[in-house]
Parts: C-alpha cells; structure tokens; sequence
C-alpha cells in the first residue's frame, strides 16, 4: 500500500476470499485499457523511483538511526 495508490499507481482490492471478485474485475480492467494500464505502470515506476530506491531508502534509514541514537543517549 506504500507503493500503490488506487487508482493511480495501480488498484487496491480486499484481502482474502472477498477479494476474489475485485482482483478479477481489476484484472480485466487493465487487460482491457491498455493505456490506462500504461499511465498506472509509468506511475507507479516513477513513485518507486521517487521514494524507494537506495539514496531515498539509505535518507530514511539514517534518520530513524539518529532518532535511536538521540532517544538512547538520554537514558
């Protein structure tokens, strides 16, 4: 859910048997609108790209250890 916002970046469906139904729909949906399918999966791409590649991953990481580390050396 990160990665994906519905309807932009891809489509959500329910977990489980209840989403049986949605994923199928879903999967015909863009099976059958190839440029929908296209827009979402270039969108998705440059999301990926913007937020989880290794210099946005390695930012992140950095900061959750310096607030460790902040929070450790009150104790």
């Amino acid at each position: 859910m990160e990665i994906v916002v519905n309807r932009t970046t891809g489509l959500l469906h329910p977990v489980g048997k209840e989403g049986v139904t949605p994923l199928a729909k879903n999967i015909v949906n863009l099976a059958t609108h190839v440029e929908r399918r296209l827009t979402m999966g270039k969108k998705g791409y440059e999301r990926v790209k913007e937020r989880f590649l290794e210099p946005h991953m390695a930012q992140r990481i950095a900061l959750v250890l310096k607030e460790v580390l902040r929070k450790g050396s009150h104790n």
